[in-house]
């Protein structure tokens, strides 16, 4: 009989699938899997916890800290894989005890929590009913049950929510679905309220469609009456408001623009509105230009009496990310105008505002690369300041970043005196809850885990390090070095920031690229050069009409100092950013050939064209300085574009962008990229489908990261 036979392939032994940064899919791959394996490690054991916070407030008391915290949920699966955002979740943690309680579960996300004046209820915002539509709730503090809708805005979302002083009002601050979300937002980063473009999933066959500001782009603010359960806009107040606080219980101070579009920010006045009366009345305290400078405002407060007002005024670069100079001002009668008097706080830039009395303001700051806590007395003749006095209470090399710029959480204390709480963290703490008392941090509450402890012993050593510009000015930055040294020089990798007023801090880095490179033997030099905050006002200054300019040599500078001193291989040099990061990292290969790869996201790389397809366009109106509809010869609309010198570029370019990036278009990634390869350079654009200004999501990030380091490791290996 003829024999039986069985027909089968045997499976082939296979190696994993080599990286490249060109190709579509790169799951599988060895890169992917060892990076993949990076995140899983460090947040596995977070799984179903509580694993960062921000946004913490003290209650009344002093007694009890609220907070917003990352809470990522078990997968369904065995996979362990992180997908999407954690969720955000209310959170108390007890001052005494030091016990951690997640008092909200969802579904989607609560976030912004607001103590009401007698300590008994939670004011906060979630998206429980409709994803990405908050709406305020609040909490009984006695068993703290089931939340309470305060009031259904519908067709529209609550972005900050705040109790009048005597606890029987709420001031909402409401945003239409198609309002702009700022580039620098804590999730999604550019695009709309309601979504991408501010439709719904359901309507995601309609067109776009775009004409002069409608209704639902604008910023207005309501106010509920919990008594009368009457919700009133303030209507004939036809301003944009981007931020908003209680003056007493018949005033508001606000930061509004004449119109609602992103852009129009930059042109914010501030004002005080009187809610009494039928018509409100606004009077103005400073306007957006001074002396023919156009500045910024954030941070805006009062007193509980409504006595006085204090603000931020700076050079900013993003909604949301303010550090500068204290405005402070006595109110007068209303309707009138309000003088504002500058507190100088010497080499300073303050991020941050509240007013424990009329007379006592404190604040937060940064001072090069460290943030300092601060007390301002202030004395008053009238509505004139006759005096002030400000006095540090805390300062530390470490960083807090709540979630940009350092916050910190103040209330007058049982004692009657003031009480202190913040977020520390730096490259080796992982975030910490604590007080401060007598000048120094006392843990509450840490988020270390055994996920963190694996990254420590993943990271190298950081140190603050200065050099010298080209023209002797003394420029600071944070250098990363790995553990373990391959050779007698390490590859380097130049770590632009965004915007560029920003800084640089030491704080925890989280998802950001730099620990992965650190962790596999590249030197990363995070700089702050001129136009960074935390150097004062005239510091930040310098970059205004000369973006690309001197910044470049403080960044070039800083390389050569770190060759000259054999920390750095000249021929391994590498250039990565984000935003105006990307700009530079762009811009910065046109304008030296040393660089061997560069990683630009969310780049601007022709100013000219940028113009007409972002939604900040006032930004290059006030950072160039230029008109875009008089492009002469010389204008840095084409000077500073990295685009006009794509011809000498011979870098190679992995160009990362967000499909739906509303403050820099993915056309400017596309038009650098046919530029490049038009000239012969080397180039891969890669564009995230459903993601703004950045890459926030995973598995997005996790791609993004294997891209990154396929690209340096391709063509500056760290190991030779």
């Amino acid at each position: 009989m003829p024999q039986n036979i069985s027909f089968m392939e045997l499976p082939k032994k296979t190696e994993p699938r080599a990286p490249d940064a060109s190709q579509g899919n790169l799951r599988g791959t060895k890169l992917w899997d060892e990076i993949s394996g990076f995140y899983k490690a460090m947040q596995k054991p977070a799984f179903g916890k509580i694993s960062n916070a921000w946004d913490l407030q003290l209650s009344p008391k002093g007694d009890i800290l609220s907070f917003t915290g990352s809470y990522w949920n078990k997968p369904d699966d065995s996979s362990d894989e992180l997908n999407g955002t954690p969720m955000a979740r209310i959170c108390l943690v007890s001052v005494t005890s030091k016990e951690l309680q997640m008092i909200t579960h969802g579904p989607n996300n609560d976030k912004l929590a607001r103590w009401s004046p007698d300590g008994q209820r939670l004011l906060f915002l979630s998206d429980r009913s409709l994803k990405g539509i908050f709406q305020p709730y609040i909490l009984n503090r006695a068993g703290f049950g089931e939340a309470e809708l305060v009031v259904d805005v519908k067709g529209k979302s609550v972005e900050y929510a705040e109790w009048s002083p005597d606890g029987n009002r709420i001031l909402l601050g409401i945003a239409g679905l198609s309002a702009d979300k700022a580039a620098a937002g804590q999730i999604g980063g550019s695009g709309k309220v309601g979504g991408a473009d501010g439709r719904s999933s359901a309507d995601s066959w309609l067109p776009s469609v775009s004409t002069r500001p409608q209704e639902n782009e604008w910023r207005r603010l309501w106010i509920f009456d919990l008594t009368s359960k009457n919700l009133t806009r303030l209507d004939s107040i036809a301003r944009n408001h981007w931020e908003a606080a209680w003056c007493g219980n018949q005033r508001l101070i606000t930061i509004s623009s004449a119109h609602p579009g992103e852009e129009s920010w930059y042109l914010s006045d501030v004002e005080v509105i009187d809610v009494t009366k039928e018509q409100p009345e606004r009077s103005s305290i400073q306007r957006y230009e001074i002396d023919g400078k156009v500045r910024q405002f954030g941070s805006p407060v009062a007193s509980a009496d409504g006595k006085t007002v204090a603000f931020v005024r700076c050079l900013a670069s993003d909604r949301g990310v303010i550090a500068g100079d204290i405005y402070v001002a006595r109110l007068s009668e209303p309707g009138k105008q309000h003088n504002a008097f500058r507190i100088d706080i010497d080499h300073t830039d303050v991020t941050f505002l509240k007013l424990l009395d009329s007379n006592t303001l404190i604040y937060t700051g940064i001072s090069d690369i460290r943030f300092t806590v601060g007390k301002v007395d202030l004395q008053w003749q009238n509505t004139e300041l006759e005096h002030f006095k400000s006095e540090e209470v805390f300062q530390s090399s470490e960083g807090c970043a709540d979630p940009y710029y350092p916050k910190v959480a103040a209330s007058v204390g049982s004692t009657g005196q003031a009480v202190f709480a913040l977020i520390l963290q730096s490259r080796l703490r992982p975030p910490e809850i604590g007080m401060v008392e007598n000048r120094a941090f006392s843990k509450i509450y840490s988020f270390d885990h055994p996920g963190f402890e694996w990254l420590r012993s993943k990271v190298g050593k950081s140190t603050k390090v200065s050099w010298k510009s080209s023209d002797g000015l003394e420029i600071h930055g944070i250098l990363d070095l790995p553990t373990v040294r391959m050779g007698e020089q390490y590859p380097l990798i130049l770590h632009v920031h965004g915007g560029p007023v920003f800084s640089w801090q030491n704080t925890w880095t989280g998802w950001n690229p730099l620990q992965i490179l650190v962790a596999r033997g590249y030197a990363v030099l995070s700089t702050n050069p001129r136009g960074s905050s935390g150097r004062g006002q005239t510091f930040a200054e310098t970059v205004l009409g000369d973006v690309g300019g001197m910044e470049t040599q403080d960044h070039l500078s800083g390389i050569d100092y770190l060759i000259e001193t054999g920390v750095a291989d000249p021929h391994r040099i590498g250039v990565m950013g984000g935003s105006h990061g990307g700009f530079m990292a762009s811009w910065i290969v046109s304008q030296d050939p040393r660089f061997k790869a560069c990683v630009p996201l969310a780049a601007v790389t022709d100013w000219h064209s940028q113009h007409f397809t972002t939604n900040i366009r006032d930004f290059d109106l006030l950072f160039l300085g230029e008109n875009p509809y008089k492009i002469e010869k010389g204008s840095q609309y084409l000077t500073r574009s990295p685009i006009t010198f794509a011809s000498k570029i011979k870098t190679p370019v992995l160009q990362l962008a967000g499909e739906v990036d509303f403050c820099v278009d993915q056309s400017q990634a596309k038009e650098f990229h046919n530029a490049l390869l038009e000239n012969d350079v080397e180039s891969v654009l890669v564009i995230y489908p459903g993601e703004g200004h950045g890459v926030r999501k995973f598995p997005a990030i996790v791609d993004l990261q294997v891209r990154t380091v396929a690209w340096f490791e391709k063509w500056m290996p760290a190991h030779t």
